[in-house]
């Protein structure tokens, strides 16, 4: 995998992005449906790339398109297929917290919640990139908001 490619999908990823803050006339369902387009067709195409091929990046970068797309079965098999890659990545966590919690047949939110602890624990101003620090703080919500749900089930 080079860089090139690697760069071209964070560059597809972060347009997507843009295209949704973006575009204060158009609806909000109307413009979810076109990110949720844009993120499909980046996965479709880190998906024609051979998995071995692929790299930790560029599976990461799967599984935050499969996120967008509400795609979180394959987000979390995109996870799991780079555990050991991810075993130090704070955003490995938080992805997959963030799968468990909106999975769609039963969400488990005891499994989502001892993922973004482990997120918020290998978190820090070093390692995370200046768009992921919100994370922090949001991850923290979550948290809170996961323990009252754990609570009432």
């Amino acid at each position: 995998m080079t860089e090139r490619t690697l760069d071209y999908f964070q560059k597809r990823i972060k347009e997507a992005q843009d295209f949704f803050a973006g575009n204060p006339e158009m609806e909000i369902l109307e413009k979810l449906k076109v990110y949720r387009e844009k993120a499909q067709g980046i996965i479709n195409e880190i998906q024609a790339i051979p998995e071995k091929e692929r790299g930790y990046e560029l599976s990461m970068i799967l599984v935050k398109a499969c996120v967008i797309a509400n795609d979180v079965v394959e987000a979390i098999i995109a996870l799991i297929d780079n555990k050991e890659g991810g075993k130090n990545d704070p955003l490995w966590y938080y992805y997959m917290g963030h799968c468990f919690q909106c999975h769609p047949k039963k969400p488990k939110y005891d499994v989502a919640l001892k993922h973004y602890q482990k997120f918020l624990e290998l978190a820090t101003e070093n390692n995370l990139k200046e768009e992921d620090r919100q994370l922090i703080e949001n991850t923290k919500s979550l948290i809170n908001n996961l323990k009252m749900m754990i609570d009432q089930e």
